[in-house]
């Protein structure tokens, strides 16, 4: 179960996590983006 400070994460959410923990909860637009990026960088490979 992931935590933010902020609020409980729910099933759907978004969460940006950086060495196992939850950084911060990202809107589906801003998530879309990272994924993009991600996909560019390591040649559009899933992991």
């Amino acid at each position: 179960m992931l935590v933010l400070e902020e609020r409980p994460v729910a099933p759907g959410d978004w969460v940006l996590v950086h060495t196992g923990l939850a950084v911060d909860l990202l809107d589906e637009d801003r998530a879309a983006e990272l994924v993009d990026l991600h996909r560019t960088l390591h040649g559009g490979g899933t992991g």
